[in-house]
Parts: C-alpha cells; structure tokens; sequence
C-alpha cells in the first residue's frame, strides 16, 4: 500500500499467459477489456470494436509508429466517457486502429483478445500508480 491510496480507484490487474496486465473498462456505457501498456504513448481501442463502443470517429486520419517497423493508419475518435464500476474517469480522445494482429499474437499464446489498450495520456491524467504482487491499478478519485 501507498500514502494516500484511500484517495485513489482500486482496479485489479488481470495477467495473460503472455504476462501483460490487463483490466475491465466502461467506455460510453459497454463495458471492454483492455491491455494496460506504460509504454503507448496514447490509449487505442480497435477498429472491429468502435461501433460497439459507439466511438464516434473524426474524418482525419494520420500515420503512427508501433514497436514494429510497420507505419499504422489510424483515425481520431471524439471524446469517450470512460468509467469503472460507479467512478466516472472523465473524457478521452482514442486513437481507432486495427488491433487484429495483437489478437492473433495474444491467440497463439492462449491468451484472451482484447478491446483497446490503454496508454500513458489516460495513466498521466488519471494520476495512475501501479503495484505489482498484488497487481492493481490505482486511479486517483
């Protein structure tokens, strides 16, 4: 535990067999699964999964680098409400990109897909604190 932790959201961290943390999320009223990664530098939700989410999607769209070699196109979403359990987290813009080959990645090790990822813009303006052993995730209030 950590100072002040009673002014934090207490959210288990989930563990793939790949050894990724990952969590439940409310994103305008559906709830999703969602890979936690520090090092995104902005949090995604899939291409397959934006209507589901009802994302609405601006008209730009722009190049992005991941990890691999590959340039990405993605698209710009509108501002989301996002929420866990009953404790509104305010409003995000989401990059809109095809996640199917970190799905296929995450199959192939047995692992369950996921819906989006959430990156550094959401952890820095929530204030996040990560604790491993036991994993969660801390958001402050």
């Amino acid at each position: 535990m950590f100072k002040d932790a009673d002014d934090f959201i207490k959210i288990p961290l989930d563990k793939m067999p790949t050894g990724h943390r990952y969590f439940q999320l409310t994103i305008n009223d559906v709830v999703g699964t969602f890979l936690l990664d520090t090092g995104a530098s902005k949090s995604c939700i899939g291409v397959e999964e934006s209507a589901r989410f009802d994302v609405a999607i601006k008209k730009d769209s722009l190049e992005a680098a991941g990890a691999g070699a590959e340039k990405l196109v993605v698209h710009r979403s509108k501002k989301s409400h996002i929420r866990h359990d009953n404790y509104a987290l305010g409003r995000l813009n989401f990059l809109i990109m095809d996640l199917a080959a970190i799905n296929a990645s995450l199959k192939k090790e047995k692992a369950s897909p996921i819906d989006g990822i959430i990156g550094a813009d959401f952890l820095h303006k929530n204030k996040a604190v990560i604790r491993y052993r036991p994993d969660f995730l801390y958001l402050k209030k």
